[in-house]
């Protein structure tokens, strides 16, 4: 079980929202302030807001979290986050939930007191992330949305870091922080807070040949809501501390619904065991009216790809507002023990303490004179003492020692109550000193460690002998799909390359989950299958990679985003020999960030998402038969989806390759080298693309985009 117990952790879209939620028991609360959130379209909360929210959470003994979960550009970084993060500090936020390693590196560095909790973004699977970022300083861990209950317990197990699960509310049919789908079609990026969530829309599924394939429904892609509420001993016994409930954007009657629910079987849970522990039809069907979309799921806390994951006939969220929905009907508040006294000659005193005795104030009246009439009973004070109203508290036990024959008037012992508490919340929302350090410079990208040159990389080996006759070619990355089908010639496949005078570069799985790392220990542990480089495609790629090879072998790819220069000079202070520029970002600000140790992609079909949810599964059963799929929208548009077997992972391509070939400015980016991925291609038109990239000419017609070089993203 988790060493630390459990926490309901509750969104909050607003102020009024944070306030429901807390009274509805959360023991924290995440929001998102003005900038940098990854719900750019909730209400949010100004600094004041924001302020009076964390007093109301500190006053009742909760803790109130901050999303900068988001990717960030060089001018954010350095001109708005510093400062933004800093009037948060001030106010005593406990923690900031990030995505971008830049980020990470700046609170980290700046506010060393502050907790450090690594966003869902970062997709994090496996111990070797979740050691890798507890070393450089995260406090928490929130976990991928489709790792197993199993996988958790194992990253728990091996690292004993704080560990935050979703377990309920909306979920992301991609890795999230590995989507790039709305960004594409219609230029707002989840990774800026902006997804339109394309996945929620209709689309057909097609073979290769055209043929139109059997679905359950028109919505492929969109899952069901999370439901975990019959999970929670399990999750405990698996190492979670932090119950996760999605919702920023939601409703305050849902959030307080669905917070007040969870806070009512967690109690129970703790109270009562594993064993007793049992969740009502009645109660689930109360969370279901509050809000579902096509029904509730829990596949992926013991399945990696289960079927019945998404809700394929209806991708809306619907509740029932007219069913009762088991919301508390008064407000949460702290409990405390209380000690009252009173003796002839001695001023009255009333000390109050919290329950775990960490914090206690004792506040003095006047004397108590002797009872002319009536005396006062230790009923009668317990009476007045008792009545906390709607202050934050209330008394579970109050100890009294009174002498007898006392007369003790009640605006005294009101007046002694209402300063105790009063004083109890001043001490509990006092904001402590916490180390602040002065921003430095921008730390500056170093020179580029290894040679500059294009890399090319393959997911099919037949098209590796083109490749190798191009003397411009300095890296040749080969796909896991490569490798798993050749898995006794990898030896041959790389003494090709370098007898062609090229480096050979290992692709890391796509998504490295517990599932890839057989095959991926066979071919990084043995030296004699000859790769030069290794390139990491997740962080938890990136912290396997780093335990066992040098780190001056290492890439990033445009998966580990680099946004800014502060992120590459993060990832370089780390070990990262080189990175891959991100997609998403535009000429302007490309020509504003240091190139010189990163590979730009200039060709190839941009992955739109990462599922472990398996489009080919759904049409025709799992048939371990790896292939090219597609999904048709509404404007008719063909998005091939390839079931990548030897990794059980689906990638969602463009339905159009992005080609810069051609663009002069390029040229003046100072990149370390071009980059050209080739997923799809048929053998002609990889010799159709190397002959328009050696005569540096593109061929228009509507058959490429150029993706997000002219546009970007907000």
């Amino acid at each position: 079980m988790s060493k630390h117990g459990l926490e309901v952790l509750a969104p909050a879209g607003d102020p009024e929202i944070f306030k429901r939620v807390i009274d509805a028991g959360a023991d924290a609360v995440y929001f998102g302030g003005s900038a940098f959130g990854a719900r750019a379209y909730a209400t949010n909360f100004t600094l004041e807001t924001a302020e009076e929210s964390i007093r109301y959470a500190h006053a009742r003994g909760k803790k109130a979290y901050l999303t900068v979960n988001t990717l960030l550009k060089n001018k954010e970084m350095e001109e708005s986050l510093y400062d933004y993060l800093k009037a948060y500090q001030t106010m005593g936020l406990d923690a900031v939930i990030v995505q971008d390693f830049g980020v990470f590196s700046m609170v980290r560095d700046c506010f060393p007191q502050m907790g450090l909790h690594c966003s869902t973004q970062m997709s994090l699977s496996t111990p070797y992330g979740a050691s890798f970022l507890q070393q450089q300083g995260a406090t928490r861990i929130v976990t991928a949305r489709e790792i197993s209950l199993e996988e958790i317990r194992d990253i728990y197990e091996a690292t004993g870091v704080e560990i935050e699960t979703f377990v309920h509310g909306a979920l992301c049919v991609s890795y999230s922080g590995q989507c790039l789908m709305s960004s594409f079609i219609g230029g707002r990026s989840g990774n800026r807070g902006r997804c339109a969530q394309p996945c929620r829309l209709p689309y057909e599924a097609y073979d290769a040949t055209g043929k139109k394939l059997p679905l359950s429904g028109n919505y492929p892609i969109s899952p069901k809501d999370l439901c975990g509420i019959r999970d929670i001993p399990a999750m405990s016994e698996a190492g979670v501390y932090s119950l996760k409930i999605e919702g920023r954007m939601k409703q305050g009657d849902y959030a307080e619904g669905v917070v007040s629910m969870y806070r009512t079987y967690v109690d129970r849970y703790l109270s009562d065991g594993a064993e007793n522990y049992h969740v009502s039809d009645a109660d689930y069907e109360r969370l279901l009216n509050l809000g579902n979309r096509g029904g509730f799921t829990n596949a992926y806390y013991y399945e990696r790809n289960a079927s019945d994951l998404i809700s394929y006939t209806d991708s809306a969220h619907h509740n029932q507002k007219d069913k009762p929905t088991g919301e508390r009907k008064s407000k949460w508040q702290l409990p405390v023990h209380g000690t009252f006294y009173a003796s002839l000659g001695e001023p009255m005193s009333l000390t109050v303490t919290l329950e775990d005795g960490s914090l206690g104030v004792t506040v003095t009246g006047e004397e108590p004179q002797p009872a002319q009439k009536q005396a006062a009973t230790d009923e009668s004070v317990r009476q007045k003492l008792e009545k906390t109203g709607n202050t934050p508290y209330v008394f579970t036990d109050l100890y009294i020692a009174m002498d007898e024959d006392l007369f003790v008037p009640a605006t005294q012992l009101n007046e002694l109550r209402r300063a105790a508490l009063e004083q109890l919340e001043a001490e509990m929302t006092e904001v402590k000193a916490r180390e602040v350090l002065e921003q430095t410079e921008i730390p500056s990208v170093g020179n580029p460690t290894i040679p500059q040159g294009v890399f090319v990389t393959l997911r099919d080996e037949e098209l590796l002998d083109i490749v190798l006759e191009k003397d411009y070619v300095t890296y040749v990355g080969l796909d896991t799909s490569v490798t798993a089908a050749h898995k006794k010639e990898i030896a041959t496949l790389t003494m090709r390359i370098h007898a062609a005078g090229k480096q050979a570069v290992y692709l890391m799985p796509m998504i490295f989950r517990k599932n890839t790392y057989g095959d991926v220990d066979v071919i990084v542990n043995d030296e004699s299958n000859g790769f030069d480089y290794y390139m990491a495609t997740t962080m938890d790629a990136y912290g396997y990679l780093l335990e066992r090879v040098p780190a001056e072998q290492i890439l990033l790819d445009q998966r580990l985003y680099t946004y800014s220069d502060h992120t590459q000079a993060a990832f370089e202070e780390t070990g990262a020999a080189a990175n891959t520029v991100p997609y998403e970002l535009n000429e302007k600000e490309l020509l504003h960030r240091n190139n010189g140790n990163s590979f730009f992609t200039v060709y190839g079909y941009t992955p739109m998402m990462y599922m472990a949810n398996c489009t080919h599964k759904n049409c025709y059963g799992c048939n371990k038969r790896s292939e090219v799929l597609y999904l048709k929208d509404r404007l008719g548009n063909r998005f091939p989806v390839v079931n990548a077997c030897d990794v059980c992972t689906n990638v969602i391509y463009n339905f159009l390759p992005t080609n810069l070939i051609g663009e002069g400015s390029l040229l003046r980016l100072g990149a370390l080298g071009h980059r050209l991925d080739f997923t799809i291609e048929s053998r002609q038109e990889a010799l159709d693309i190397f002959t328009q990239y050696e005569t540096w000419s593109r061929v228009e017609g509507g058959t490429s985009t150029k993706g997000h070089f002219r546009r970007g993203v907000e």
